[in-house]
């Protein structure tokens, strides 16, 4: 317990065109990440999970309905 160490924890982020091709290699090293910037913008989430859920439902209990009408002949 608490023997293990993380000794790598670099990224590779590799970027593809839509032919497969590879346009950009980043590399992102353990010890640079420290001083990497990120973003402190927030993405505010428009759906929320009542809605989802809700739509899912729906989407389930017509399929139910429409699986019952075709097994009534």
């Amino acid at each position: 317990m608490g023997k293990n160490i993380l000794l790598n924890n670099n990224v590779l982020v590799v970027k593809f065109n839509k032919y497969g091709v590879l346009e950009e290699k980043l590399f992102y090293d353990k010890n640079k990440m420290n001083t990497h910037e990120f973003s402190k913008d927030v993405t505010d989430n428009v759906v929320t999970r009542g809605s989802f859920l809700q739509s899912f439902l729906s989407s389930l209990r017509n399929k139910m309905n429409q699986n019952r009408t075709f097994k009534k002949d």
